[in-house]
């Protein structure tokens, strides 16, 4: 593994130069064996080939500190006002299904 290695998409303006800057890499990190690239063509203006994300999120109930915690994820951030705590379990688990069901609704509003 390449220590302090970046994760970023390049978007290159030929097939020919991708696969130049692969050879060049290739022989730079001799070491790694394993090279899973994919070519792919760019997304149009209207971005109609990159899948829809969900704007809200809700995540399985995690015990922290005695109590139970089903964190509702709204853009990235955590939304305290629908965020759910709880000390039982089995309330727990029946409210983050209930929760899965809101915010598969309102993502579908989207």
């Amino acid at each position: 593994m390449v220590q302090n290695a970046q994760s970023y998409a390049h978007q290159f303006t030929s097939e020919e130069s991708v696969r130049n800057k692969i050879i060049e890499l290739k022989s730079h990190y001799k070491g790694i064996t394993n090279w899973d690239v994919d070519i792919v063509e760019p997304n149009d203006s209207d971005n109609h080939n990159v899948p829809k994300q969900p704007i809200h999120q809700i995540f399985k109930p995690v015990k922290k500190q005695g109590e139970y915690v089903i964190r509702w994820v709204t853009n990235g951030k955590t939304d305290e006002n629908k965020t759910y705590y709880t000390d039982d379990k089995a309330d727990a688990n029946a409210t983050y299904l209930m929760m899965v069901k809101n915010a598969e609704e309102l993502n579908k509003k989207i």
